[in-house]
């Protein structure tokens, strides 16, 4: 991955939701009625929104949640298997850093984004 990659990941797997209690459902960029945001991002092989259901039913109500999706990359501790990876990890305490860096970007730029939007610092 290359920092200028990081950029499409950003906004296609964006997801969005609020969690209202039972269930939630997709609201616009922007959106936060109390001021709240969790940002959640999964484990290898994983998606953001296999975790929405159980996201929604915990969180406060009218949280905003953004569940990206990492994208697909080969995994050498996987036997190289194509799988949504935040960075490569080539054993279970061995990780591409360079890519491990660019994912750390991208955090902090969803984080910078709830910030420009009006989700408070604290």
């Amino acid at each position: 991955l290359t920092q200028t990659e990081t950029e499409p990941v950003c906004e296609e797997f964006y997801r969005l939701r609020v969690a209202m209690g039972k269930g939630g459902q997709d609201i616009p960029t922007g959106c936060g009625d109390d001021g709240r945001v969790i940002i959640f991002l999964h484990g290898v092989g994983g998606t953001g929104e296999d975790w929405s259901e159980f996201l929604e039913s915990v969180a406060p109500p009218n949280t905003k949640l953004v569940l990206p999706t990492a994208p697909l990359a080969n995994v050498k501790m996987m036997k190289d298997r194509k799988m949504n990876s935040w960075f490569n990890m080539y054993d279970a305490f061995t990780s591409d850093m360079s890519e491990l860096r660019i994912m750390s970007t991208m955090v902090h730029s969803l984080v910078e984004k709830e910030l420009e939007l009006g989700i408070p610092a604290s």
